[in-house]
């Protein structure tokens, strides 16, 4: 099962263009998490991470700057909080 979710992944990033996938809330995409995840950890929290960012990388979400840290939080969701350092910088950039 493993070898085919990683070749479903791959070909997605084969036959779907780049103009067509839109942009990730994450730094590392989703698809590049979860093949990873399914590389590192198997099947199992491969297909646990794949759910988890089809719930979570959607709107609404909201970017808001923390001041008691001096940095930029994402707010998804389900209510979970990511950190700046694994927010897509394409999204930090359309605040500054």
């Amino acid at each position: 099962m493993k070898y085919f979710f990683k070749f479903a992944i791959r070909l997605y990033w084969f036959i779907v263009p780049n103009s067509l996938k839109g942009v990730c809330l994450f730094e590392e995409s989703c698809s590049k998490h979860v093949y990873r995840t399914l590389q590192n950890e198997g099947t199992k929290a491969g297909y646990k991470a794949l759910v988890y960012r089809f719930k979570v990388c959607r709107s609404p979400f909201l970017i808001r700057k923390n001041k008691d840290k001096n940095q930029y939080e994402l707010h998804l969701c389900n209510g979970d909080i990511i950190q700046e350092d694994l927010i897509n910088s394409y999204h930090l950039s359309k605040i500054n």
